[in-house]
Formats: C-alpha cells, sequence, structure tokens
C-alpha cells in the first residue's frame, strides 16, 4: 500500500543488501584483471604506469561513492521470489512495463535502469574491454609529451574518468552467480562527491539501520509530449502511458474479499482494477 500510495520506492544501499559481496565483487574483479595485466607486463613501464594509476583511481572513487538499488525481478510468479521476499501472510507484485521505466529515467540522469549480469565469463569480458579502452585512451595523452616529461595531471584525469564509468555505472550490474535464478534488473543511483546528503533517509532494517534514496515515479500513468505534424489538428498533443503492468496478490488467497478490498485500494488512488490478479502457485506458506 505504501509503494502504490506514495508512488516512491527505496533506493538501498548497497552495502546493505542480502548479497553481502556486493559491489565488493565487481571492485575484486576489476583490480584482478588490473594485476594480472600487470604481472604480464612488467618490463613495460608506461603500462604499468598506467595500470598503477586507473588501480589507485578505482580505489579512491570505491571509498567516495555509495550506490543505492531498486532490485526487481524478470520472473512473473515464482516461487521462489514469493518464499524469499513476501513474508508469511501478505505479499504483493508490483509489475512495472521496463520499456516506460527506461523512458522515464531517460529524462533523469541521476538515475539508470541496468541488468544484472552473473556470468563470470561475461563479466571478465566487460571488464577487459573497458581496460583495453582505457590504455588506448591514454595511447593518446602520453606520447604528447617528450620524455621525462609526462604531464601528471591529464593522465590522472583520464584514469579517474574511467573509474569513474566502472565504479559507478558497471559495477552495479555485476551480482555473484549465486543469484542468478533472480534475474535482476535495478534502478540505480550512485553517489560521488557532490551528492546531496540530504537526499538519504533511514530505516529500520532486520539487523542495522538501512540508508536509503528515495526514488519518486511521477505517476502511475504518465503522460509524454507526442511529436506531431503541425499541418494537422491534434486536440490532445500528449501520449497517455501506464507504468504498471500488474498487481497480484500472494499465492493461497482464496477470499474473494481479500480481491474485492484490494482492487477498492487501487481504484481510490486512480489505478484500474482491472490489474489486479491472483498468483496462480497452489503455495501455502502455513
Amino acid at each position: 500500500m505504501g509503494i502504490l500510495n506514495s508512488r516512491e520506492f527505496w533506493a538501498t544501499n548497497a552495502a546493505f543488501l542480502n548479497d553481502s559481496e556486493e559491489l565488493k565483487h565487481a571492485h575484486g574483479m576489476l583490480l584482478a584483471q588490473i594485476e594480472a595485466r600487470e604481472l604480464k607486463n612488467t618490463r613495460n613501464r608506461v603500462l604499468l604506469d598506467k595500470l598503477r594509476r586507473l588501480k589507485s583511481a578505482v580505489k579512491e572513487t570505491v571509498r567516495l561513492t555509495k550506490t543505492y538499488v531498486v532490485c526487481f525481478s524478470k520472473k512473473y510468479d515464482d516461487l521462489n521470489q514469493w518464499r524469499s521476499y513476501s513474508g508469511s501472510s501478505n505479499g504483493y507484485i508490483i509489475g512495472l512495463k521496463a520499456s516506460v521505466l527506461e523512458r522515464e529515467l531517460s529524462q533523469n540522469r541521476q538515475w539508470s535502469l541496468v541488468e544484472c549480469r552473473y556470468s563470470k565469463s561475461q563479466q571478465e569480458s566487460v571488464i577487459n574491454d573497458l581496460l583495453d579502452q582505457f590504455e588506448e585512451a591514454l595511447d593518446g595523452v602520453f606520447p604528447r609529451f617528450g620524455k621525462g616529461q609526462i604531464n601528471e595531471g591529464l593522465p590522472q584525469r583520464v584514469a579517474d574518468e574511467f573509474a569513474a564509468i566502472f565504479v559507478r555505472r558497471v559495477a552495479p550490474s555485476f551480482k555473484n552467480p549465486a543469484f542468478m535464478e533472480e534475474q535482476e534488473w535495478r534502478i540505480v543511483l550512485t553517489e560521488g562527491r557532490l551528492a546531496p546528503n540530504s537526499l538519504v533517509k533511514f530505516r529500520s532494517g532486520k539487523s542495522a539501520i538501512t540508508p536509503y534514496v528515495p526514488f519518486k515515479v511521477r505517476n502511475w500513468q504518465l503522460f509524454y509530449h507526442e511529436i506531431i505534424n503541425p499541418f494537422e489538428k491534434n486536440d490532445d498533443p500528449f501520449e497517455k502511458v501506464e507504468l504498471l503492468s500488474t498487481l497480484m496478490i500472494r499465492p493461497h488467497i482464496n477470499d474473494d474479499f481479500v480481491v474485492d478490498g484490494f482492487k477498492e485500494f487501487v481504484e481510490s488512488i486512480g489505478i484500474p482494477g482491472e490489474l489486479v490478479t491472483k498468483s496462480s502457485l497452489p503455495f501455502r506458506s502455513y
């Protein structure tokens, strides 16, 4: 009720999620790949200097960055998801249309929508592609200076930019393969040096006070300005789209009054009652 009424999701500090290796997994993989390149190129002083700068930049960016995420799953009406997250008595699915959500987020550059990567080989491929791009970018920097005259500022800025790309955009999509069955997508906010701490709020978690940042949806029905033909009359130049795709009640709720009560609630806040449905799974939690 709280999410539907307030149109607000809580993006939790990733350090407080149920994956104890959250983000550390990605940061460790990147540093390991950097060190592997260092070992292969012990006589290449220029390359070693590039990698040293990047490694230092990554560690500093990790120290200064906090990441907040809202977690979703591609799985629909899934038994393991109900067991893990719905509790013993109440539980609902709020289904969102990914294409509409992505369109909405494109208008707010603070937040991004990412699909989680679980395959170690895929993660390593992403990291190696990024490292190749980093080395190529610095190839255009070092030759500009004579021997012993490397400009300290410019190469370090390039390293800082690549570290920020990885820590703030790539790392939040890396998950330990043990969580693969969740098929997670997430809305991500990364807080850097200039992030407004006033956005951060706190809630009581299972074992600790948990920081979070509210992610506000403008409306469950969104309106976008259409590109129209200026030579044709258009009385309604706005396109209306529904962000919600379904509202599902947990398994083994057989009483009609439960469904009727939920429908009446959602209709009272302007959401179509026909979106409400029941889980088809024959699961009892008692």
